[in-house]
């Protein structure tokens, strides 16, 4: 299916946005862990998201051959990842964080699509995925807000929003032939975004060490339609629904002594 080079070369120009995006806010990232932040107590929080979601997505494409042909694909998406995020007290409560970070993200799709698997052996065949992913890189930016409930646990209520670049593309196809495998693309994509509102409980381990469970309802999901599947790459799919957990590590930095 042919796209007119303007939608292409937004995709692009807009692929490029996301990557001087992530290299700023990396850079960001390192000066503030090298200098510490001139604000208030910092901390270092690592997390692994987990996202289960219900999709149904929009398909233009059915083989010519097909007997059952339909506009609608439904299935399930797990989304998972590692975010290493940066958190400091902005100065005026003690109580609200600032965090930002990078991390890594693999969203895949549970759903039987047709696409032309790029065989060097067998030509180009049509086949249908069993799943298909993206790995991501990612930003994050949010606020967290603490409330002390004892002397070792507390509640985090915090809202993130997630930029996701993909780097890597997975389809994985259902057909058993001899030498076919999963067919890889190593495209830069500007794939999605998530808004993603919480609440965990967390337990003090030690001084500076904390862990915490945390749940959260997506506000928002979005994901880049892929030309892989005969899609136009300026739209989105979103998900009917998505809930999601994570696991979180927080490390309580050192605050450094103020000199005259």
């Amino acid at each position: 299916m042919y796209y007119p080079p303007n939608i292409v070369n937004q995709e692009l120009k807009e692929s490029a946005f996301m990557k001087s995006n992530l290299s700023a806010m990396g850079l960001i990232i390192a000066m503030y862990m090298l200098h510490g932040s001139a604000l208030g107590q910092g901390s270092i929080i690592v997390t692994t998201p987990l996202i289960i979601s219900n999709v149904t997505i929009n398909t233009k494409w059915s083989p010519e051959w097909s007997s059952n042909k339909v506009d609608q694909l439904s299935g399930s998406a797990i989304g998972t990842g590692l975010n290493v995020n940066y958190s400091f007290e902005p100065g005026f409560d003690k109580h609200l964080k600032v965090n930002f970070g990078l991390g890594y993200f693999n969203q895949r799709f549970n759903v039987q699509r047709f696409f032309n698997h790029s065989s060097m052996i067998h030509g180009y065949i049509l086949y249908a995925t069993s799943h298909y992913s993206y790995n991501c890189w990612q930003g994050v930016i949010g606020l967290s807000y603490r409330l002390n409930i004892g002397r070792r646990f507390y509640l985090i209520g915090n809202v993130t929003y997630n930029k996701l670049q993909s780097f890597r593309q997975t389809y994985a196809p259902t057909r058993s032939v001899s030498n076919i495998q999963t067919d890889i693309h190593h495209n830069q994509i500007n794939f999605g975004s998530m808004l993603l509102p919480g609440i965990g409980l967390n337990r003090q381990l030690s001084e500076r060490v904390s862990v915490g469970i945390n749940l959260f309802v997506p506000l928002q999901m979005k994901w880049r339609n892929d030309t892989t599947f005969k899609d136009d790459p300026s739209t989105f799919t979103h998900p009917n629904s998505s809930f999601g957990s994570s696991v979180s590590v927080t490390y309580r930095l050192k605050k450094k002594r103020k000199f005259l």
